[in-house]
């Protein structure tokens, strides 16, 4: 019986093949871990793939998986057993957040470390990390059911962010956040589940709200926003439970969306968005809840529209991706 969630897909391509003929292959690794979901992959610079799941970490060398779990009263092990996203810092260690708090993990040592963010009186809320980001000055950004926080990591300083206007000038969106992006003008992007939340990374903290406004004609028409990435060009995307969005700076912000049309093959296979990723040539892949992976063709000429190449899941074809919910491309 095939899992309902996706495991582990990689990507081969042939450059002489046509974009729908994507062949992936199904890593046949005696490990637990793939039995659970995947919520985040990354790629660390030794060449090492780690797999967060809702059971423990994974780091995968090609032929079997190290995996790595919480135990009981070993402050030296992750926090939590469900791994929810990864990221690497310039100095190439890994930050994992869990359900339970953010760990450190050092590949010099081979050690593991978690660092508790929170302070008295804090929401139990703030523990729950979903998104972690090293920006282009060191600072850790994390991203939780709560808030956000800044950590300077050498000086064991932090900073608290929330959507309290009695505490701060400027408040979030909304405390929970999905998403960090850091772009190339150095502004933080948030994507959250009341809007998305930008600001100028330069100590000002002075953040601009983009809420649900379903009226105006360039207005953002949804509310929860899962992913958030830039392209090499320069143009923000971000996707969420109601599609994808093309944000575009002209006379302020404006908003044009892409949804799942039936009379529509090349349009989005379905409006519920779990992640996009950008590869080395610069073109981008969505991963949906039920409608599999997707491959855009960004238009090469003004005023096309773009192009959304459908790989789903087929039993009787075993080249196929193993399900239609991709909950994490790589």
């Amino acid at each position: 019986m095939k899992s309902p969630l996706l495991l582990l897909c990689l990507l081969m391509l042939n450059a002489f093949l046509p974009a729908q003929d994507l062949h992936f292959e199904h890593p046949n690794v005696p490990s637990n871990l793939l039995r659970n979901r995947i919520n985040d992959l990354m790629q660390d610079q030794q060449g090492f793939i780690w797999i967060a799941t809702t059971n423990g970490l994974g780091r995968y060398d090609g032929e079997k998986i190290l995996e790595f779990h919480h135990h009981q009263n070993d402050t030296t092990s992750i926090s939590d057993e469900y791994v929810t996203c990864l990221t690497e810092d310039q100095k190439g260690n890994i930050w994992i957040g869990t359900r339970r708090g953010l760990n450190l993990y050092d590949p010099q040592t081979a050690t593991i470390r978690s660092y508790d963010l929170t302070t008295e009186g804090d929401p139990l809320e703030t523990q729950k990390i979903q998104s972690v980001l090293e920006d282009h000055r060191g600072y850790i950004w994390v991203g939780t059911y709560g808030g956000l926080f800044r950590l300077q990591p050498a000086q064991q300083q932090c900073l608290y962010f929330n959507n309290d206007s009695t505490r701060h000038l400027r408040p979030l969106s909304h405390n929970n956040i999905y998403d960090i992006i850091e772009d190339a003008q150095h502004r933080l992007w948030l994507g959250t589940i009341g809007g998305i939340s930008y600001c100028e990374n330069n100590d000002s903290f002075h953040f601009t709200n983009i809420l649900y406004d379903p009226v105006s004609p360039n207005g953002l028409d949804g509310d929860r926003f899962f992913r958030l990435v830039e392209l090499p060009n320069g143009q923000l995307w971000a996707g969420g439970h109601d599609g994808l969005f093309q944000l575009i700076e002209k006379d302020g912000l404006q908003f044009i969306r892409h949804q799942h049309q039936a009379d529509q093959p090349n349009s989005l296979s379905y409006n519920f968005i779990e992640d996009i990723q950008v590869d080395g040539n610069g073109k981008f892949w969505i991963g949906t809840y039920k409608g599999g992976l997707n491959e855009v063709l960004l238009p090469e000429t003004p005023g096309d529209s773009l192009q959304f190449i459908h790989h789903r899941s087929n039993p009787s074809v075993p080249s196929s991706i193993s399900s239609d919910r991709v909950r994490a491309v790589l």
